[in-house]
Order: structure tokens, then C-alpha cells, then sequence
């Protein structure tokens, strides 16, 4: 769901790159062939083809991420969606009545895996009752959207201002957020809580 936004900037770095190279490979055939008055004005030329082509392709990476960004919150509204019957999802007040163990726990996300308020219920009465169940929330879904929609901006901003090593470990970040928001979106972690905090205390 997030890597488009990834793609597009991806895209954006090996596409800068390949007409800086073009760029340098013309600016030394002009240098090679010309002189005076005409290489002057050949230089002046390319450097101006070059900024243009630049710009086009910040404006079309710019416009592929508003793109992206606005499509996955299309899809992150879609997966989170609350529109479920009533009988697809645990009743609250029962749940809330039994001293659920660690084996029902497992039993019920694996049976709602695919149902994002069923696991909200279950995961809200389960920290209720000291067991830690943290399932993939709109708002964790939405928050790594904006982060990995910062990082590919100051990503761009690298490109355009040719700071090679910012470029590169920006895209990075930018790949490993992408990655961790992916994951997310799917993993479930399960765990009693006073069990986990008595294990880092021993």
C-alpha cells in the first residue's frame, strides 16, 4: 500500500542521476567541438535544457507522491472501515465477563485476523484485563502515512539541492519506513504484560 509513494521517489533519484550523467556527457562533447562565442552559447543551451528537465522531473515527483498519498488514504479508509454486522464481531460486554487467557486470545485474532474493529474490541478488553494484544489501528496506519510522506519530501529536497549522501540515506529511511508501515499494517503482537514486565525485572 505505501510503496508508491517510495517508487515515485525512488524513481525521482535514479531518473536525476541519469540526466546529470547526460548532462556532463554533452557539456564535454560541446567543450570538445566548440569554441568562443558558439560553445558559449551551446553551454548556455544545454544548461537551460537541463534546469528544465530538472524541474520537470521534481514536478512530476511531487505530483506522483500527492498522488500515492491520496490514494492510500483511499485504502487505509477502506482496510479500517467499520462497516461490519454485528454478529462479525466479538460482543464487548461478554468478553469484558470472562478472564480471558492467553490461549482465547490467540483463538479470537487468529478468527478476526481480517476484521479490524473485532481486534480493536479484543484488543481493548484483553490491555483491560493486563494482556497485551496491539493490533494495527487507522490512526498508526495514518500517522506512518505522514511520516513516510515527510521523509520522501525532505528526500526530494535533497535531490534538488544535490546533496548526494542526505539523497541516499533519506531514500533509505525512506525504503525502511515504508517497509516497518507495510508490516504494520498486518502484524499483530500478543503478550501478558505483568508476565513481560516480572521476565525485565528478573
Amino acid at each position: 500500500m505505501f510503496e508508491s509513494i517510495y517508487n515515485a521517489i525512488a524513481k525521482l533519484s535514479a531518473s536525476w542521476d541519469k540526466e546529470k550523467e547526460e548532462f556532463s556527457s554533452k557539456l564535454t562533447q560541446i567543450s570538445d567541438n566548440y569554441a568562443g562565442t558558439l560553445l558559449q552559447e551551446k553551454e548556455l543551451e544545454l544548461r537551460s535544457a537541463h534546469q528544465d528537465k530538472r524541474e520537470q522531473l521534481i514536478r512530476r515527483a511531487k505530483s506522483r507522491v500527492d498522488e500515492a498519498y491520496q490514494d492510500i488514504k483511499k485504502q487505509i479508509n477502506k482496510k479500517f472501515a467499520y462497516t461490519t454486522s454485528r454478529d462479525a464481531v466479538p460482543d464487548i460486554n461478554v468478553l469484558k465477563s470472562l478472564k480471558l487467557t492467553q490461549k482465547d486470545v490467540d483463538v479470537m485474532v487468529e478468527q478476526y485476523r481480517e476484521n479490524p474493529l473485532a481486534l480493536r474490541i479484543i484488543s481493548e478488553v484483553c490491555n483491560e484485563q493486563g494482556l497485551s494484544v496491539i493490533v494495527p489501528t487507522l490512526n498508526a496506519a495514518y500517522d506512518n502515512l505522514e511520516k513516510i510522506k515527510e521523509i520522501s519530501e525532505v528526500t526530494i529536497h535533497n535531490v534538488m539541492s544535490g546533496d548526494e549522501l542526505g539523497a541516499y540515506l533519506s531514500l533509505k529511511s525512506l525504503k525502511d519506513m515504508t517497509d516497518a508501515s507495510e508490516e504494520a499494517l498486518t502484524r499483530i503482537v500478543i503478550g501478558d504484560v505483568d508476565s513481560d514486565i516480572i521476565r525485565l525485572m528478573q
